[in-house]
C-alpha cells in the first residue's frame, strides 16, 4: 500500500451542518424568512426597473473597461498577473532544482 492520499479514497462522513446539507426546499424557505423580516424593517430594497437597468449597464461599462485594458497591456507586451505568477513560480521550481 501507498502512503499518498490521493492514492486512496478516504470515505469522511457527511456532515449534518450547514446550508449545504438542507434539501432546495428548506433552503428556500429560509432565505424567504429573512427576506420578509428585511422588508418587515425596513431594510430590504425593491428594484426599480430603471435602478436594475443603470445598475447593469454601469457593471457592463466596467467590464468592458477592464477587457480593453487588459487587450491594450498585451498588445503593449505585457502579461496578466495571473500568467505572470504562474511564469514565476515555474521559475523559482527550475531555480530549486538546478540548485539541488
Amino acid at each position: 500500500m501507498s502512503s499518498n492520499p490521493d492514492d486512496e479514497q478516504v470515505a469522511r462522513p457527511k456532515s449534518n451542518r450547514g446550508f449545504a446539507s438542507m434539501s432546495p426546499e428548506k433552503r428556500r424557505e429560509i432565505a424567504a424568512k429573512g427576506g420578509k423580516a428585511a422588508h418587515e424593517m425596513g431594510l430590504a430594497h425593491q428594484w426599480t426597473f430603471e435602478e436594475a437597468s443603470a445598475a447593469g449597464k454601469k457593471g457592463g461599462a466596467k467590464t468592458a473597461e477592464t477587457y480593453a485594458k487588459r487587450a491594450a497591456l498585451r498588445h503593449a507586451g505585457f502579461i496578466d498577473t495571473e500568467i505572470r505568477d504562474e511564469l514565476n513560480k515555474l521559475k523559482k521550481t527550475i531555480q530549486e532544482q538546478e540548485h539541488e
